[in-house]
């Protein structure tokens, strides 16, 4: 069954390889995505030297969801309506929770979430000694903030370390600082009159060579295809990206690959590698999720062959959505092959290839056409279009004699009839076939085995129905859709509409899809507004929807697109995927207020336990800093059969925690206090040893006062 199904669909495919009709005009539609230029606001990336390895960048919570970036929301996140619903939210969070922070934590969460105003930008430098181990490069921008306010939270982190963070000199006139986190040297300049905090660290690191950085005006000129591909699909830098920089990657480390190795690397291609690029990005109206490798088709790109053809169809009316599958060229296919076959031994690869070039006789000889000649007939690419008439497939026929002399083959071979009928005023081409007949001659003919295919579902007729138009292809799987298709008054380029209404473009593209969704701009306005809302009550602050525009006076577009593409072309491949907004969208297809409960009734939940859970973490700490005394009274129970006394208590130990022992029963008891939590104040642990009489140990069992929810699963309740 397995083998003629395949059979019935490679002999479908090799008949209907084509494409479709061009003979009227499109009608003008406003273009939904329009260019929109923003300025990038992550400013380091203009610092960085051509020996960058990495670089990341992370937009605020603000930048990310809520600002202006040129995507399907671009036209109400621009209003000043909107920023000041914004500002109302930020600072409702900040008097509605920070105060139930940590003490130490409050400072440094206002700050940043008040401040910080770019993206926080991360880049790894290729150390400046030549040495192994990389500098580390880390930049934002903190508006409306003095240098007093960032030595007060370099003194505060510097308090919290436990010696793993300390200051070495403070801010000077020059605006540097010197710090030094777990042993490394960290070196800062902090810019009162622009807010930009830039910091440099690592073994090789220095003021100097920050100084340097800072002085660059625009990134090294080995940077550019990176940066370039950036642009093209994020104007505003406030998206979620990273990048590696494979090709210096490489340079610096090649000299470390074995000998034996280094053929291997690049038979495969990866000495070619440029860089790979994975993040969101914002653009023309859409927003989109992109894997980017620019690699040359080398090596093992080989496998991932570019696009190698043009393919123009018309549409009836606009479509709704549409595929495009694009095959390999026998070109193409033959070098993946004699690629694939270098990995095998001599022997191997004899076998495989002779076994290959007897399957590929065979199918010559009954067809009296190579394969590779029969496939050079038809275009690379399929398209699957839904529009008014329905949905119908189309392909290019590059060679018309050709592929006539094939159809009338296959009608001798598989004893097909075509015929021509008419529908509506149009003519269709009507193959039928039977399924029985065609499988059990090829395979008969092919000298493989010849089973039983009697079964009653296949032991019937096959009909296809088809159009050839000049040089198009056109099948559909009833003629009403041919029929409808053909008389349709609203005839429209299908890569007009992918480029000006979807803001694709599919010329370099293996596999894509895109479909459109009516209403799904303004459905996912409205449901962000509700979300605003919701967010407004959850900060306690002020959210007064009625200064927001209505979708109508927007002029948001009727209809939104999501959208798929495989891209390759002779600089890498890439993956996209587009969307209208963020993944809130699609909440708001799925019944989006509820979800707006369900994200109200998370935030109810989710805020207490995590403070929950930072408190039961300060528990478990002071548990485990009394682990070691612990040990300490059991050994001496153990070897003295006593709980040692008080005096050799307090020469063990921490003499700055506060506790009680009870020498007579070995119970100790741990006090908490403001320095802990202000939430722990006056709380305790309790310790209490049972002797094991058989071997003299101790367990130890834990009670504590704290809330059961903040409490360590291996301690109780202590009864008052």
């Amino acid at each position: 069954m397995k083998i003629k199904g395949l059979i019935l669909l490679l002999t479908s495919l090799l008949v209907f390889l084509t494409g479709c009709d061009n003979s009227t005009t499109p009608k003008t539609q406003k273009a939904l995505h329009q260019v929109i230029k923003l300025e990038n606001v992550a400013w380091m990336r203009e610092k960085l030297p051509a020996d960058t390895f990495a670089y990341a960048r992370v937009p605020t919570i603000w930048q990310l969801l809520f600002e202006a970036k040129a995507d399907g929301l671009h036209p109400a996140q621009k209003l000043e309506a909107h920023q000041n619903i914004i500002n109302n939210i930020k600072k409702g969070l900040i008097d509605s929770y920070v105060n139930k922070l940590p003490k130490e934590a409050q400072f440094p969460f206002e700050l940043l979430l008040k401040n910080m105003s770019s993206p926080l930008e991360i880049a790894v430098l290729n150390a400046s000694d030549g040495s192994m181990v990389p500098n580390v490069m880390i930049a934002t921008t903190l508006e409306n903030t003095s240098k007093t306010q960032i030595s007060e939270l370099l003194g505060l982190l510097e308090k919290q370390s436990n010696k793993q963070f300390r200051v070495t000199k403070a801010f000077n006139d020059s605006n540097f600082a010197t710090l030094y986190v777990a042993m490394a040297p960290v070196f800062m300049s902090f810019d009162e009159k622009t807010g930009r905090l830039l910091m440099l660290s690592g073994l090789s690191a220095s003021q100097k060579q920050l100084q340097s950085l800072l002085a660059r005006s625009n990134h090294a000129t080995e940077l550019n295809d990176i940066f370039a591909f950036e642009d093209s699909v994020d104007v505003s830098g406030n998206n979620l990206e990273t990048w590696i920089n494979i090709d210096a990657i490489y340079q610096k480390n090649k000299a470390m690959i074995p000998a034996s190795e280094q053929p291997m690397v690049e038979k495969l291609g990866l000495d070619k590698m440029k860089f790979l690029w994975v993040g969101t990005a914002a653009s023309a109206g859409k927003s989109e999720l992109i894997v980017k490798l620019a690699m040359p088709e080398v090596g093992a790109r080989q496998f991932i062959a570019g696009v190698d053809s043009e393919f123009e169809v018309q549409t009836a009316g606009t479509p709704r959505s549409a595929w495009q599958i694009t095959r390999p060229t026998v070109e193409q296919v033959k070098n993946a092959y004699e690629f694939a076959l270098t990995f095998a031994s001599q022997t191997e690869a004899e076998k495989v290839r002779s076994k290959t070039d007897e399957v590929l006789k065979l199918l010559a000889d009954y067809f009296g056409i190579k394969l590779a000649d029969m496939l050079a007939i038809y275009g690379q690419k399929i398209i699957v279009v839904t529009d008014d008439s329905g949905t119908w497939f189309a392909s290019k026929i590059k060679d018309k004699e050709a592929n006539k002399a094939l159809l009338e083959i296959l009608k001798e071979k598989f004893k097909m009839t075509i015929q021509q009928k008419t529908l509506a005023g149009v003519s269709i081409d009507v193959m039928e076939a039977s399924t029985n007949e065609m499988t059990e001659k090829l395979i008969k003919n092919l000298g493989l085995n010849n089973p039983s295919f009697k079964n009653p579902f296949w032991d019937m007729k096959q009909r296809s129905y088809f159009q050839i138009k000049d040089d198009k292809y056109i099948q559909a799987f009833i003629p009403q859709v041919l029929a409808d298709r053909d008389n349709s008054n609203n005839k429209q380029s299908l890569s007009d509409w992918l480029s000006n209404q979807q803001g694709q473009n599919w010329n370099s593209s293996l596999l894509a899809y895109t479909t459109e969704v009516r209403d799904a701009p303004r459905s996912i306005y409205y449901f962000y507004l509700k979300m605003l809302e919701v967010i407004g009550n959850l900060t306690h602050s002020e959210v007064d929807l009625f200064t927001m525009p209505t979708a109508q006076q927007l002029d948001l577009p009727k209809k939104g697109q999501f959208s798929f593409a495989l891209d390759a072309d002779n600089e890498g491949f890439s993956v996209k995927f587009s969307y209208e907004y963020s993944v809130f969208e699609n909440m708001s297809y799925v019944d989006g207020y509820v979800a707006l409960v369900y994200v109200g009734v998370i935030a109810a939940y989710a805020i207490p336990a995590y403070r929950d859970y930072t408190l039961r973490s300060k528990v478990t700490g002071k548990m485990m800093s009394f682990a070691a005394e612990k040990i300490l009274i059991s050994q001496y129970f153990k070897e003295n059969g006593l709980f040692p006394n008080q005096e050799f208590i307090s020469s063990n130990f921490h003499s700055n925690d506060e506790y009680d022992y009870d020498q007579k029963t070995g119970k100790l008891t741990i006090y908490f206090s403001a320095s802990d939590d202000a939430a722990l104040q006056y709380d305790s642990i309790v310790f209490v040893p049972e002797v094991d009489e058989d071997d003299n140990s101790i367990y130890w069992q834990c009670y504590s006062s704290v809330k059961t929810s903040q409490m360590p699963d291996d301690c109780y309740p202590l009864e008052e």
